[in-house]
């Protein structure tokens, strides 16, 4: 009796998708993966995911990042995207792009089975920007909040523009074309001077933008929407 009331609170408590004192909900947390001398398949994986989706096994390196991962798969422009390449020939062994097609065929064809990123986690971990950018992490935590956000969003544009640079070397292009259309933010950035006639443009294509947290009203009108934000985060002014 006893031991049934503690997995009914087991139960219920794994899925509870609020917190009154700020931590992270038990539903969004972590789960570790406690493998006993059967391995991987003495864990119960249907319990946290009764879909027909795929999910990812945390115990692996960088796993900080299957949250990401995860997103660009139901993006079906990216998607769509990404498994296309799966029918070029990919010249190097380091493309993150066709890495990223084979994860993503796993988990269509796991049909909620759960899957591992260890092969594309094993090259990520190999790639010299990736050290150089401080991304490997061994157990999926930071220090503290400020530094796991950072370091999501150090992946995300390390992801974004290490895909552009193996498209444009997969299709032998000098722009990622592709990618560009699905997410691109084209820009102009204009160097001008108030002593001389110096007057410079320059276009870039930006695959992900920086969101700056706009003042809190009433010094902007409450009616604000994501637009504004973004607006706010490409239109810069800078004096020097």
């Amino acid at each position: 009796m006893v031991q049934e009331i503690c997995i009914e609170n087991l139960t219920r408590n794994a899925f509870i998708d609020s917190s009154s004192n700020g931590d992270v909900p038990n539903v969004f947390k972590k789960v570790d993966i406690l493998y006993s001398k059967f391995g991987v398949d003495d864990f119960d994986f249907d319990f946290y995911n009764k879909t027909p989706h795929s999910g990812l096994e945390t115990n692996v390196e960088n796993s900080y990042s299957n949250c990401l991962l995860q997103l660009y798969r139901f993006i079906p422009s990216i998607f769509n995207f990404v498994i296309k390449t799966l029918a070029e020939d990919a010249i190097y062994d380091d493309f993150v792009l066709t890495e990223l097609g084979y994860l993503f065929d796993m988990l269509v064809k796991g049909d909620g089975k759960h899957c591992i990123a260890s092969n594309f986690q094993r090259m990520i971990c190999g790639l010299p920007d990736a050290q150089r950018l401080g991304l490997l992490n061994n157990d999926g935590k930071s220090k503290d909040e400020i530094g796991q956000r950072k370091l999501i969003h150090t992946f995300n544009r390390f992801l974004l523009s290490k895909i552009a640079l193996d498209e444009q070397v997969l299709y032998n292009s000098q722009n990622s074309r592709h990618l560009d259309m699905l997410c691109g933010v084209l820009t102009e950035t204009s160097l001008s001077s108030m002593y001389c006639t110096l007057n410079h443009k320059r276009t870039t294509v930006f695959h992900c933008i920086d969101i700056n947290t706009i003042p809190p009203p009433p010094i902007i009108p409450t009616h604000i929407t994501i637009l504004n934000y973004m607006e706010s985060s490409m239109n810069k002014i800078a004096q020097c």
